[in-house]
């Protein structure tokens, strides 16, 4: 398995001995690698999937931010990202969170990508989104959405941690962070 470690809009896997295994450089300033975490099994092919965040990534929006899920194989993670959620807003900043987990008890692993700028009805009140999982990955559709409901409380950042990247298909649910009124973020 090894270590991931993030570094400007780079993100290396690390072997045993701290070498890189995987490497992926990303569009410059997007961020890549701001939000990094396991994802378990995503697709039940036996190898753990990893989420990453570029919450400053640009495609067709300034900073509307991005969230990538690359597959796990017996060779490492895949060089191409086979899902992605992006909030087609400006200064949004998806992908500031992540979480994976099974949330709804299917045995599917299930992403939530958090947008900690995304406005609403509020400025900067933050959004999550909640996409179900299949037994083959990430729906692309949105299952439910949340927004902040206040100016500035920044929902979606960050959101917590997901299940392991070792081929385990049981992940470990989000883990609250406190802040809501502070400007910190929460879920």
């Amino acid at each position: 398995p090894g270590d991931l470690e993030a570094a400007g809009d780079r993100v290396a896997g690390l072997g045993p001995e701290a070498q890189p295994v995987w490497s992926k450089t990303f569009t410059p300033g997007a961020r890549f690698g701001g939000t990094l975490l396991g994802a378990g099994d995503t697709n039940r092919d036996g190898f753990g999937d990893v989420l990453i965040g570029a919450y400053q990534w640009a495609n067709g929006q300034t900073s509307e931010g991005g969230l990538f899920l690359y597959r796990g194989s017996a060779t490492g993670l895949a060089s191409s990202y086979a899902w992605h959620d992006e909030c087609d807003q400006v200064n949004a900043n998806c992908g500031t969170g992540a979480a994976a987990a099974d949330f709804n008890g299917d045995g599917n692993i299930d992403l939530v990508n958090g947008g900690s700028d995304y406005d609403s009805n509020f400025p900067s009140e933050g959004a999550t989104a909640l996409f179900l999982g299949t037994p083959s990955g990430p729906s692309l559709n949105v299952a439910s959405g949340y927004f902040g409901g206040q100016p500035d409380p920044n929902l979606g950042r960050p959101l917590g941690r997901g299940g392991a990247v070792d081929g385990h298909r049981n992940a470990a649910p989000p883990r609250p962070r406190p802040g809501l009124h502070s400007g910190h973020g929460a879920a």
